[in-house]
């Protein structure tokens, strides 16, 4: 005990987790007596949640830890094993005598020495041979060893391994497949070996090798040179990719599952987008017309793509070239003329270039889209087709301008409904008072056709002369 009667902090770790308070007035707790109070001053045997405790203390003394590698439990050495603060004569009792699940834990020690793992190896026990193998300081006698004892995983870690002797490096190079996929990834293969592997490759020892830090561009161009989409589907995520080595493996026939992997890379070359373009799949063309990478030259060619969700899908970008709305007003496909009419804000200049060889029918959708649209409506007045210049005469709202000229329409169902509306000049009034069509001057009048049979009639006319105007 320390001076006036004041314990150090080893022995209030202990008598924390040894429930020692009740004695601390009969009996004193010496530093010498620390692993003894465990076995003769507790008051009950000591639990396994005592023990962990103990074992992950980083005040744990080291007679103490003996005692915890000879309790036998699995869980308190293995947390012993991860104790830092071990000495390394408690990390050699553990290599020696520990459970196999600790001993797998003690290979990864901060404090291990190859010797320590030398006396790891003797066990025998698979987990820990893997443990061995993987680690850094394993010396290349031991991985020798290792190569010879083990089998299956332990002789792919140990071929993966930096401390490979060159014999033995050399003897997978030329070994069985399995010995050549595991050696592929050891760091220590020059560019000369990584391109033997790369020479004629399956599709596993490709995927190892582009995985390779040292992969060079030989290399790489060798893995390429054979035609197998697995292996063109993962080089295309690799540094070494670059565009001319896409549109090389583009013009090869790249399907559609390299063709996906290459429009997921944040940026695209504008030539690998212009060849993506051709491809037979439209869900590819469909998002190359989306990538805001993609030339302007690649995106009027999309513009006369044969599946029509690829060419709409140009115009709903959120900035389209003027190039691209010409090529839209010369096209024959009216469904692309309304998608462009269809985007925000677009300007009233669109219509009227739109208008200039527009159908009836599309004249009509038009209409129904810019029936507030003042300099639109004006040259929609101009058209050819009676029937929409009769849809304008019958708006709820027009300018004096058009009624004026509609007034002046040929097609007498044009000029009727412009004398219904009213709010005429004088002179422009008693001009459809005066038309030769009766129907009319009862409009201008005022009158309309009120049985039965006159308004038969009256349609049967109108009919006739819209039916002639075409």
């Amino acid at each position: 005990m320390a001076e006036d009667g004041v314990l150090t902090e080893q022995q209030q770790v202990v008598q924390r987790v040894l429930g020692v308070d009740r004695y601390r007035g009969t009996r004193e707790i010496h530093d010498a007596d620390l692993s003894g109070i465990a076995v003769t001053f507790a008051p009950a045997p000591l639990t396994q949640e005592s023990m962990l405790q103990l074992a992950a203390s980083p005040l744990l003394d080291e007679a103490t830890a003996f005692k915890l590698v000879q309790s036998r439990l699995a869980p308190v050495q293995v947390t012993l094993a991860r104790n830092p603060h071990l000495s390394r004569s408690v990390i050699e009792l553990l290599a020696r005598t520990g459970l196999p699940e600790a001993r797998v834990v003690v290979a990864s020690h901060p404090q291990i020495t190859p010797s320590l793992l030398s006396i790891l190896v003797k066990s025998r026990d698979v987990g820990v041979m893997e443990a061995v193998a993987t680690h850094p300081l394993t010396p290349s006698a031991l991985l020798e060893e290792l190569l010879l004892a083990g089998d299956g995983r332990v002789r792919e870690l140990v071929l993966r391994h930096p401390a490979l002797s060159p014999e033995s490096l050399k003897e997978a190079l030329a070994g069985a497949e399995a010995d050549r996929i595991a050696v592929a990834l050891n760091p220590r293969l020059s560019a000369t070996e990584l391109l033997h592997l790369a020479q004629g490759a399956s599709a596993e020892l490709a995927f190892c090798l582009l995985r390779h830090p040292r992969l060079d561009v030989v290399a790489f161009t060798a893995l390429l040179s054979r035609h197998d989409e697995d292996i063109w589907q993962m080089a295309v995520r690799h540094r070494l990719m670059d565009a001319v080595t896409m549109v090389h493996l583009l013009r090869r026939g790249a399907g559609y599952a390299v063709q996906d992997v290459m429009l997921m890379a944040p940026r695209l070359e504008g030539a690998v987008l212009a060849e993506l373009a051709g491809s037979r799949d439209a869900r590819i063309r469909g998002r190359v017309a989306a990538h805001p990478d993609t030339w302007l030259a690649t995106r009027l060619y999309l513009l006369g793509d044969p599946v029509e969700g690829v060419r709409l899908t140009v115009l709903r970008q959120p900035v389209i070239a003027d190039e691209v709305v010409r090529q839209v007003v010369r096209a024959s496909d009216e469904r692309l003329k309304l998608a462009l009419l269809d985007r925000p804000g677009a300007p009233d200049e669109w219509y009227v270039w739109v208008l200039a060889e527009a159908s009836e029918a599309l004249q009509h959708q038009i209409l129904q889209r810019v029936r507030a649209r003042m300099r639109v409506l004006h040259h929609l007045v101009l058209s050819r087709y009676a029937r929409i210049r009769l849809e304008i005469a019958n708006l709820p709202r027009l300018s004096r301008e058009a009624a004026l000229h509609l007034a002046r329409d040929p097609v007498w169902p044009v000029r009727e409904a412009i004398a219904r509306r009213g709010h005429l000049s004088p002179k422009r009034h008693q001009a459809l008072l005066e038309d030769p069509v009766s129907w009319v001057r009862l409009a201008a009048a005022g009158r309309s056709a009120w049985w039965p049979w006159t308004r038969a009639r009256r349609q049967q006319e109108l009919d006739a002369a819209l039916a002639s105007a075409q």
